[in-house]
């Protein structure tokens, strides 16, 4: 059964013990030079106006789900070699951005391939291998943190026609810098920036924070909106100089832009997330109570990505659990979005359907080894492992379930 509650109204003492430092950021300044100060928060849902609450065991409308369409290399001239962000035109075109080439696949809504787009490289229509892809209806947008820039390109024309290059700035004294980009609508580009606190001697500590910059003339309006979760380090001291390195298994912020200009925030530990309009300045929030991962031996013993040097580091570090939430945010029609977490001993991930209210309405049980990246006409979009271990794109579509 739904619980509605209202933290502004006697539940104060609830919202004390959830748990992570969570910073909003309520900026009136329009200067590029001048980053407000964050009153500090403990917990996504903290500040929320309300609170949309479910227990463990709540079940939704379930739906199911069928594999309608497979995109592999054979239906490409190029290897899918890394298939990292994948977008769906208005038209129902589908394009992949493919880290290892630094360029995207180009295909139509039957998976026929079309052309690729762009190129490795810093000039104009190029992007490095960290691009970020973005579609809003026909237009395609790039965006490159290494070479801190937008690319932008017509999709109408065919081929896709390149129609401009945006530079990103440094924003504020500390000289905060472009780190992704979750969005774009008619207004904005929705960004990250990234703000490092370093002091010789001391420990570096790393801030997020989204801001929106506008399309008409590419000026940034509002300096900080929203800092998100942080994410837990750990620290080696070398000749008393600190560096630091993401926790094994850590608890990841996550981050979307939907309809109308709503942000919405939540970390991969707890299925909780925050709904922000910066606009109005409404805050809803919905949690749902899930159980972590418990990792196995060889999760432990097998971790990758560390230099030898560190592992007792690493070992000292670990945890017995690992996040159980998707680091993805699914936006949908009508101001609601997707959001899932995997099931202990399960071979399914459940995505749950939040509307605007902050209320679920509706569930879909889809593979682990599927990664959705957008949801379009009633079908997920994503990434998944094929027979041969190797990438490639799957479409699902809902059915009802019987």
């Amino acid at each position: 059964m739904t619980q509605i509650l209202h933290s502004r109204s006697g539940h104060k003492e609830w919202f004390a013990v959830l748990g992570f430092v969570f910073l909003l950021l309520f900026s009136g300044c329009n200067s590029e030079n001048d980053l407000p100060d964050a009153p500090a928060f403990s917990g996504v849902a903290t500040g929320a106006d309300t609170l949309v609450e479910y227990p463990a065991d709540e079940t939704f409308n379930t739906f199911g789900a069928e594999e309608v369409l497979r995109i592999s290399d054979r239906d490409t001239p190029d290897i899918l070699g890394e298939p990292d962000r994948i977008g769906v035109s208005a038209n129902g075109d589908i394009l992949i951005f493919d880290s290892s080439i630094a360029s995207i696949h180009h295909f139509n809504q039957f998976g026929e391939f079309l052309n690729r787009i762009g190129r490795s490289g810093d000039g104009p229509g190029e992007f490095s291998k960290e691009g970020r892809l973005h579609v809003l209806d026909n237009e395609l947008f790039i965006f490159d943190r290494l070479n801190a820039k937008i690319e932008h390109f017509n999709l109408d024309e065919k081929p896709p026609d390149h129609i401009q290059t945006i530079p990103l700035k440094l924003i504020g004294e500390d000289s905060n810098s472009p780190f992704n980009m979750i969005g774009v609508d008619n207004n904005y580009y929705w960004l990250i920036y990234r703000r490092i606190y370093e002091d010789p001697g001391s420990k570096p500590e790393t801030e997020h924070f989204i801001t929106r910059m506008s399309r008409k003339d590419h000026a940034i309006s509002d300096s900080g909106l929203i800092t998100l979760p942080p994410a837990p380090v750990m620290y080696e001291n070398i000749d008393g100089r600190f560096f630091a390195y993401p926790t094994p298994y850590r608890p990841n912020p996550i981050s979307a832009v939907i309809d109308e200009g709503e942000l919405i925030i939540g970390r991969s530990d707890e299925f909780e997330f925050l709904r922000f309009n910066p606009d109005r300045e409404t805050r809803i929030a919905t949690r749902i109570e899930i159980d972590p991962i418990p990792l196995t031996r060889d999760d432990k013993q097998n971790i990758a990505g560390y230099a030898d040097r560190i592992m007792g580091l690493v070992d000292d570090h670990m945890p017995d659990h690992r996040p159980p939430v998707i680091e993805q945010i699914i936006p949908t029609e009508k101001n609601a979005f997707w959001a899932g977490y995997e099931q202990p001993d399960s071979e399914y991930a459940r995505w749950l359907h939040i509307t605007d209210s902050g209320e679920i309405d509706r569930e879909v049980l889809l593979p682990l080894s599927f990664t959705p990246h957008i949801y379009e006409g009633g079908q997920f979009y994503g990434r998944s492992e094929g027979e041969d271990g190797f990438d490639v794109i799957s479409v699902f579509k809902l059915t009802p379930s019987i």
